[in-house]
């Protein structure tokens, strides 16, 4: 078993993966976004500080929720994020979607070249399938 602390309660709780939020307190976020929601639903132009007080929680949170995703803020909407990389305005994430083609690009180029190199050795020694007798 793996126990961490939960970042919202400050609980141990048994950690298996995904966020480092206990169960308690991912129902209750779960509740908050369905809020949230609700609200940029029926008011796109939202504020942050109408979005965090409709869910009952610090602007903080309302930033975590929006860089992961939970949270896609619309065109209208006057809250700002930028890409961390290149400083183009987004609605969700840390990255514009050109960063991140850019670094899929990069990590798939890499794969490709060690592949690449993994084929010519086994080549080389001439790896075949080896079966029972």
């Amino acid at each position: 078993m793996n126990y961490q602390s939960c970042k919202r309660c400050r609980r141990l709780f048994d950690y298996s993966e995904g966020r480092m939020i206990c169960y308690n307190c991912e129902l209750k976020e779960k509740k908050q976004l369905e809020k949230a929601y609700a609200m940029l639903r029926l008011n796109p132009k939202a504020t942050k500080a109408m979005i965090a007080n409709e869910m009952g929680v610090k602007e903080k949170i309302v930033d975590e929720l929006v860089k992961s995703g939970e949270i896609i803020l619309s065109e209208e909407s006057p809250i700002e994020y930028f890409c961390s990389k290149c400083n183009a305005r987004i609605f969700k994430d840390n990255l514009c979607d050109n960063c991140k083609e850019e670094r899929y690009a990069g990590v798939k180029a890499a794969h490709q070249e060690i592949q690449d190199k993994l084929d010519e050795q086994n080549a080389r020694r001439g790896v075949r399938m080896h079966t029972r007798r």
